[in-house]
């Protein structure tokens, strides 16, 4: 895994702060720059967000860039360095890829989807397979401060067992940023398991919300973003766990608590 001090980087974008460390995104884009190594690039990204990853994977030297830009057309023209073009010159810019190094993988695609003059065909996502729209969960996980939360959960339950109750993007997002091998999971459990006794989770055994009752466990964490309704369907059919702890993953702070009501 790569690492990297973040003193002098404070104006990058502060997703890619947080997962530029993750294996996933290291080794996503190290394995794009290794198959472009003999094509014209042109980039796409914002300015401080290139000089940021520019200084841990030497973008500059391992490619050949033809030149960054960004949707904003008033940021560039501000610095005066050639490699940073305005729209108007990326389009006239011959290139055989480009490549999108934004944060939100969905923000770039409606940007080349309603802007003409680029070749979408041409457009690479590093890391697009395992990180593709996750802003907004991660935004959610910042929001909260989950890391730090997720240190103190672990030490707490150290000598507990778990079942995680929610297995969708957002726990695949979390697992990407803390170890839950932390905690003692005896299982997870999701509506949409159909209780195949091979079928994991993550590397867990996953069961069916009809095996809930079969895993015994001294807490039930809620693992999803729609933790309202999931609450509520736990506390409704708790009879059959006597003893057993129903929590969240993750607190939140009373603003957003007030959001999640008022959907």
């Amino acid at each position: 895994m790569i690492t990297y001090n973040y003193i002098g980087v404070k104006m990058a974008d502060r997703f890619l702060k947080h997962i530029v460390n993750t294996d996933f995104f290291s080794k996503g884009i190290l394995s794009v720059l290794s198959k472009l190594c003999d094509k014209r690039v042109l980039v796409y990204s914002k300015y401080h967000d290139y000089k940021f990853l520019n200084k841990i994977f030497h973008i500059n030297e391992k490619l050949n860039i033809k030149g960054v830009f960004y949707s904003d057309k008033s940021v560039f023209p501000l610095f005066k360095n050639k490699l940073f073009l305005t729209l108007d010159e990326a389009k006239k810019t011959c290139y055989d890829y480009i490549l999108s190094l934004d944060s939100a993988n969905q923000r770039a695609s409606k940007f080349f989807l309603t802007t003409n003059g680029f070749n979408a065909d041409k457009i690479i996502f590093p890391y697009e397979e395992e990180v593709y729209d996750q802003t907004e969960n991660l935004k959610y996980l910042f929001d909260i401060n989950f890391i730090k939360q997720f240190s103190k959960l672990q030490k707490k339950l150290k000598n507990k067992t778990v079942i995680l109750y929610g297995a969708g993007a957002f726990l695949e997002l979390i697992s990407k940023y803390c170890d839950l091998s932390l905690l003692n999971i005896v299982a997870i459990c999701d509506k949409r398991f159909k209780g195949d006794a091979n079928e994991k989770f993550l590397g867990y055994k996953a069961i069916s919300v009809k095996e809930l009752s079969l895993y015994k466990a001294d807490y039930i964490l809620i693992s999803t973003r729609e933790y309202l309704k999931t609450q509520d369907w736990l506390f409704d059919n708790l009879e059959d766990f006597e003893g057993v702890k129903v929590k969240l993953l993750f607190k939140r702070p009373f603003r957003l608590v007030v959001e999640d009501v008022l959907k």
